[in-house]
């Protein structure tokens, strides 16, 4: 066993010596008088009653030690039989010592419930819970070994010192651009709320009106209403960007009235025949609000001498939303003599149970699927579905953005009763 332990402690160059235990009898590569000894005789320390699977002693512990014979590290299975190593300080030690002194951290190893293992002979100085620093501890995955390293109270305040100076500045800096990118964003809101206003109260908007062509009666038998913004100092705004703006700041409602006023004022002096199609969109809010019937009314009352069938065009979406209460909003319009339609549809994800559940007179086909049309030829299954779907359930069709006489022809073949044309840019 001594020749085995011999061999095997030359070929480790870490370990002084190497050896078993058992029991409480050692056996060690370096003892060559004697084959044991009691491990009491080796350690200056009683052991436990009961052995720890894995243990350590300091330095301090180990009977005629010098410095450069450190720790010594025990395992002991449960069978009695364990094994030790005695790790040579010129490879331990030193490396601990190097990084105490590099900037006073306190470097530790214990293994298992062991002693803790330190570089020096004298037991670590007790120091106050505020001067001890920031501990932080490496626990090895395959053996019982933890590795501590305590940076000193002086060394935690030159990293304060530091995080300090150098990310204090860059977190003012972001902080500054934070508060400036908000500000200018609820400058931008409230600019945008006042410019609206603005446009209204000094009449920068205006009513362009879309022609709506009769298929059957083969001349124009109507418009629609299309809001448009030109600011003072002639900038024009797009449609989707000032009514997205409109509807994200409240501004939606009011903006809807003064469409409704300005249609008022334009048609006083058009010369129509009676019966004449007169739509206008209706914004989900405007249909939600408490004000909305009686706005419609008097809208209604407002151009009564011209007879127009006036059509509230209401999206997908507004539908959707409001569910029940829109329903009976509109079919009480309706009971009045206001015709609703559903626009853009098959744009947005309305279920196909709205055009039954929902009071409607025309379904206005969005010019995406009239563009379909490129030959009499062609197949157009989506289109011809809508159109189909739409003389099942009794409502009139109105196919938007048509822009050749191809398509007009084939659509007025389709039974498709109005269109709107693009060829004509004003009514009235």
């Amino acid at each position: 066993m001594r020749d085995d332990l011999q061999r095997l402690s030359a070929q480790f160059a870490y370990f002084r010596s190497i050896g078993l235990t058992y029991d409480n009898s050692i056996y060690c590569s370096s003892l060559f008088a004697h084959n044991a000894l009691e491990i009491s005789d080796v350690i200056m320390m009683p052991l436990p009653a009961k052995l720890p699977p894995a243990w350590s002693l300091s330095v301090d512990q180990i009977k005629d030690a010098d410095i450069s014979t450190t720790p010594i590290f025990i395992r002991t299975p449960d069978d009695g039989w364990g094994a030790f190593g005695l790790v040579d300080a010129q490879y331990l030690v030193t490396l601990m010592n190097a990084v105490n002194k590099l900037r006073g951290f306190q470097l530790n190893i214990r293994v298992g419930d062991g002693d803790l293992i330190h570089p020096c002979a004298t037991t670590v100085p007790h120091q106050p819970e505020w001067l001890s620093g920031v501990e932080y501890n490496i626990t090895s995955e395959r053996l019982p070994i933890v590795v501590s390293i305590t940076a000193p109270a002086a060394e935690m305040g030159k990293a304060w010192q530091f995080a300090f100076l150098t990310l204090l500045p860059l977190t003012l800096v972001l902080s500054a651009l934070f508060i400036l990118a908000a500000l200018y964003l609820q400058k931008r809101k409230l600019s945008f709320q006042d410019e609206l206003r603005r446009g209204i109260t000094n009449n920068e908007f205006s009513v362009y009106y879309q022609p709506v062509y009769g298929t059957e009666a083969q001349r124009c038998t109507g418009a629609e209403a299309l809001l448009r913004w030109r600011r003072a100092d002639g900038q024009w705004i797009r449609p989707d960007v000032f009514i997205a703006a409109a509807e994200a700041e409240n501004m939606i409602i009011p903006l809807t009235r003064h469409l409704l006023k300005l249609v008022e004022e334009d048609v006083t002096s058009w010369h129509i025949e009676p019966n004449s199609h007169l739509g206008s969109n209706a914004s989900a809010e405007h249909l939600q609000d408490s004000e909305f019937i009686a706005d419609i009314r008097q809208f209604a009352a407002n151009v009564a001498a011209h007879r127009f069938l006036v059509t509230l065009e209401l999206t997908e979406r507004s539908l959707i939303s409001e569910g029940p209460e829109a329903a009976q909003r509109l079919q009480q319009l309706r009971q009045e003599g206001i015709h609703v339609a559903i626009d853009d549809f098959g744009t947005d994800h309305c279920s196909l149970s709205y055009l039954q559940s929902f009071p409607l007179d025309y379904v206005k086909v969005d010019q995406g699927f009239v563009r379909t049309i490129s030959s009499q030829e062609e197949e157009t299954p989506i289109l011809d579905t809508i159109i189909s779907l739409a003389h099942r359930i009794n409502l009139k069709i109105v196919a938007e953005g048509v822009d050749t006489v191809r398509q007009l022809h084939y659509l007025t073949q389709h039974g498709v009763g109005y269109t709107g044309i693009f060829v004509c840019q004003t009514y009235g």
